[in-house]
């Protein structure tokens, strides 16, 4: 658990400053962790449009569990529509 805190925090690092260096794509960013909440979930990491936007990229960190990586996908309800 504390490798995955660890990393959690240094990936939230790393993308908070490629977020503060100015747009990306013409939006601008902000990286925030454990909010907003999704189907009753905190998620790990989030980047969302400045101000108060739609998230862009939802991050879990997980641990390794026996050579076995488990990734789950969720998108938002809006994206789904597209």
């Amino acid at each position: 658990m504390e490798r995955e805190v660890r990393f959690q925090s240094e990936l939230w690092e790393v993308l908070k400053k490629i977020c503060s260096r100015g747009p990306i794509g013409g939006l601008s960013l902000r990286v925030t962790l454990g909010e907003p909440a999704f189907d009753g979930r905190s998620p790990d990491i989030v980047v969302m449009k400045d101000p108060e936007g739609p998230p862009i990229l939802i991050i879990e960190t997980k641990r390794k569990s026996r050579g076995t990586i488990h990734m789950r996908i969720s998108l938002p309800p809006m994206i789904h529509q597209s």
